[in-house]
């Protein structure tokens, strides 16, 4: 951007459109980080003895530096071009938390994403991101077959939907459908409102109108409803009948007798269509192995597949991730609540909705209601839960006002004002 120059009165103006700003009901946001971003850009916070814009927005707005990053981020980004605090159109419609998950995601993935999805599944596509950044799959899928990849994303959907796939093969059978069944099966998967569903390497958000679909090639997908119960019908067709998911994903073994699964030596490969003659995990065109002991593929081994052992020993490791993770969070109570005294403020521990974090830490929502005894001084860690599980998240504010004896106020409860000191 171009240098600009600010002068103290131009300055003392940008603090006041800064203040009206951040207490207005409507979409500043924008605004707010255009001002910060000519106060940035000018060097004028030096004006009034600060080193940073950081140290002066702190200090001036009590705004965090996190906070102060979001607004001049999601300002350079999203705003038309040229020095003006108007968003561009595509992104009129979103609010600013969803707009600073966005910053998260790469612009590929931006067209997945629509006004009306939560917060919380842009910050699970860009986990999604993350997590499959150094995947070996990666490495794999880039040859993989495109219809493959949405073959695998219907059957791990519909894998977490067992009485979903059952209720529409009941209903409505074998593919393929009649534009109005294609209709009613769209609006009864999608429930009047976007749905997203990730598994390892799959990632879906479902729309009324259309579906998108990533997998861990990193390449975003959209497709129509008929296409994707099209995909579905290659799927599951030939598994249709009274319980069309368990003969898919769990068919019955005749009692008394083994799985020949369980024996690939028994599987000679040119009667299966394998490259290598004792494989059972993927077929000839995706091998790419030079031997069945260096096959990356073989994790890819359908449940059908699996022994009683293997998945009674998946299902204890989760058990034990999930245990291990409950003690953590216990742990963590505990040492909150027993901290001496002596060493310091008192610190509380505090349960905060991700819906209000982003607000917290850019200082937008700089006040906090609860019930117990606080006193200023003390310091809250504001730990932010979605869906009762705390996402690593936190805030570490200072209690600077209290007010507990207001008229309506019940008794236990209080209004605090909080600075936040800092965010992990």
């Amino acid at each position: 951007m171009e240098q600009l120059t600010l002068t103290l009165e131009e300055l003392n103006q940008e603090e006041q459109e800064i203040r009206n700003n951040l207490g207005g009901i409507v979409k500043n946001f924008v605004r707010t980080g255009w001002s910060l971003s000519r106060i940035d850009r000018s060097g004028a916070y030096k004006l009034k003895g600060f080193r940073s814009i950081a140290d002066y927005a702190r200090e001036t707005f009590g705004m965090s530096p996190d906070g102060v990053s979001r607004f001049i981020r999601v300002y350079e980004k999203y705003s038309l071009p040229g020095d003006t605090p108007e968003l561009k159109e595509e992104y009129r419609e979103y609010n600013f938390s969803q707009l600073v998950e966005m910053l998260q995601i790469p612009e590929s993935d931006h067209a997945m994403i629509r006004p009306e999805v939560k917060r919380e599944d842009i910050r699970e596509l860009a986990r999604f991101n993350k997590e499959n950044e150094n995947n070996p799959d990666k490495l794999l899928n880039w040859q993989q077959d495109p219809d493959e990849i949405l073959k695998e994303a219907a059957e791990e959907f519909f894998r977490e939907r067992k009485n979903d796939l059952n209720q529409i093969y009941e209903k409505y059978g074998i593919s393929p459908y009649t534009e109005d069944e294609t209709k009613e099966m769209a609006m009864f998967l999608y429930h009047g409102k976007p749905k997203r569903f990730r598994s390892e390497n799959i990632f879906i958000i479902l729309y009324p109108d259309q579906i998108f679909v990533k997998g861990s090639d990193g390449e975003p997908r959209d497709i129509t409803w008929t296409e994707f119960f099209k995909v579905m019908g290659s799927v599951f067709d030939g598994s249709a009948g009274e319980d069309t998911w368990k003969n898919h994903f769990d068919p019955e073994e005749i009692p008394g007798q083994d799985n020949i699964l369980n024996h690939p030596e028994y599987l000679p490969g040119k009667l299966h269509g394998r490259k290598f003659e004792h494989c059972i995990y993927c077929p000839e065109e995706q091998c790419v192995s030079e031997d069945c002991q260096g096959c990356k593929m073989k994790k890819k081994i359908a449940p059908a597949q699996k022994s009683e052992e293997q998945k009674y020993s998946e299902e204890q490791a989760r058990i034990d991730r999930e245990t291990k993770r409950k003690l953590k969070e216990m742990e963590d109570e505990e040492k909150m609540n027993h901290l001496p005294s002596d060493e310091g403020p008192k610190v509380h521990q505090i349960r905060m909705p991700a819906k209000y974090y982003d607000d917290v830490a850019a200082g937008i929502m700089s006040f906090w209601f609860a019930k117990g005894e606080f006193r200023t001084g003390e310091l809250l860690n504001m730990l932010e839960f979605s869906e009762g599980r705390h996402t690593g998240r936190m805030l570490k504010t200072e209690i600077t006002y209290i007010l507990d004896d207001y008229t309506g106020l019940e008794d236990g409860y209080c209004i605090m004002a909080i600075r936040v000191l800092e965010t992990t």
